[in-house]
């Protein structure tokens, strides 16, 4: 049994899918969310379609928000993180921290700060406490592995943090976060995280939780499987978990995070909007006992049925698949295998199986 803390874009196909569990999943169900970042559309048509980077950014935290407050308000405390949002993006000239703070804070928003950023975002923080908009005396220090992998080069770096933000808390949580991870990644990832724990644990810092996550998705699943294949792997962030609570078993609970059924990478592939269909393929993920199924196709453009052919081939799959009543994630590919109502997309398919992993994760195991 571990206790479970997603990692998911705040996007509109995530919150969909996190109200759909189950109640009994909801009960006490904190998250981390990272504030997506939004390329501009570009056509080879024109620039008609062609918005700035901050309207872009200025929009979706008002339709975020909504979203949010519509949906989420049974979350009472979340992370949230702008690591994907460059750092020239504003409003007005401000950085955009600042209004990711004000807008989401009232509820129960927890703020992360880590190693390389700015002093506008120390700033923001300082910001949000000073003037008591957050409601949770907290703050998440996200360590991703060029930071983790040696705890003596960055420990005078992290001290300053530490006495910077520390009258503004009660305690700090630490997130190891391992991004993308490859096969055979768990052993170095883990050995590093436990050596760098241990001089944590060393010190006096007022530490709550301690998160590892990580995802086996790359930013293209390209590099996972090539197309009109399938795999079935052992999945690397697990391994990463197990190997460091079994560390700390005896004294500190370790919390467990991964991405979901969404890569924690974005692809920097600039591409015409008109031609996103000519170069997506169909792919299917689903999580079972510590491994995860995938399965791609080929162009979504060339044959438009081929979710509902993948969903018949998992659903009838019994060590696998969990039923439709598990989850409406599984309910979802019961009804595309049975070919009923719309066509499934690219877009329409992450909503389902993000529901699916989560619903899977969320079981005390």
């Amino acid at each position: 049994m571990y206790s479970y803390i997603p990692f998911l874009k705040l996007k509109v196909s995530e919150i969909g899918a996190l109200k759909d569990l189950k109640d009994a999943k909801k009960k006490g169900l904190v998250t981390f969310f990272d504030f997506p970042r939004k390329k501009p559309k570009k056509s080879r048509y024109g620039a008609a379609t062609i918005r700035d980077k901050n309207d872009l950014f200025n929009s979706d935290l008002t339709r975020l928000e909504t979203k949010f407050r519509l949906n989420l308000t049974w979350i009472s405390e979340f992370y949230l993180d702008n690591y994907d949002v460059e750092d020239s993006i504003s409003i007005d000239g401000r950085y955009n921290y600042f209004n990711i703070i004000e807008t989401f804070s009232p509820f129960g928003m927890i703020p992360v700060i880590a190693l390389d950023r700015s002093i506008k975002h120390m700033d923001a923080i300082k910001y949000g406490f000073s003037t008591k908009l957050f409601k949770h005396k907290k703050i998440a220090i996200r360590l991703t592995r060029d930071y983790f992998s040696n705890y003596l080069l960055f420990e005078e770096e992290l001290i300053e943090l530490i006495n910077v933000l520390n009258p503004y808390v009660d305690n700090f949580d630490f997130i190891f976060d391992c991004r993308v991870c490859k096969k055979d990644d768990s052993t170095l990832l883990s050995r590093q995280i436990i050596a760098f724990i241990r001089k944590l644990l060393e010190n006096t810092f007022p530490i709550d939780r301690i998160i590892t996550t990580g995802s086996m998705i790359p930013s293209s699943i390209s590099e996972l499987i090539t197309t009109q294949s399938e795999i079935d792997v052992e999945r690397e962030e697990i391994k990463v978990f197990s190997s460091v609570n079994e560390a700390f078993k005896l004294i500190r609970e370790i919390h467990f995070g991964d991405y979901g059924a969404v890569s924690p990478e974005y692809s920097d592939v600039e591409i015409f909007d008109e031609d996103m269909q000519n170069i997506t393929t169909a792919k299917l993920i689903y999580p079972y006992s510590n491994r995860i199924f995938v399965k791609r196709g080929g162009r979504v453009k060339g044959d438009k049925y081929q979710y509902n052919k993948f969903a018949d081939y998992i659903i009838n799959i019994p060590h696998i698949y969990r039923g439709k009543d598990f989850s409406k994630g599984d309910l979802f590919l019961y009804q595309k295998a049975n070919y009923e109502g719309k066509n499934v997309t690219a877009a329409s398919i992450v909503k389902p199986l993000v529901n699916i992993h989560l619903s899977y994760m969320l079981l005390s195991r």
